[in-house]
């Protein structure tokens, strides 16, 4: 089951981590990969349709989650694409 899991494209894996944006503003961010993700500031998520202070705020919050960067590294030992470099 994993394996089939692993061809899911990023915006996917992103959003089963519970990333708080809509679907329609992290298609609207462009990123495809994690390290695209960790450098976005808080005015760039505002930016995104749906996304407010508050909203772009949890982004930040969220990403900077010791349990969602623990995740991410384990996504990038699995090789999933768009985690390791």
């Amino acid at each position: 089951q994993f394996n089939l899991a692993r061809r899911q494209p990023f915006t996917r894996w992103i959003m089963a981590m519970d990333i708080p944006l809509t679907q329609a503003a992290l298609q609207a961010s462009g990123d495809r990969s994690w390290e695209q993700l960790l450098m976005r500031t808080e005015q760039h998520w505002r930016q995104l349709p749906a996304t407010g202070e508050r909203r772009a705020g949890r982004v930040i919050d969220w990403r900077d989650n010791p349990q969602i960067k623990t995740l991410s590294r384990w996504l990038a030992a699995q090789h999933i694409p768009g985690f390791g470099s």
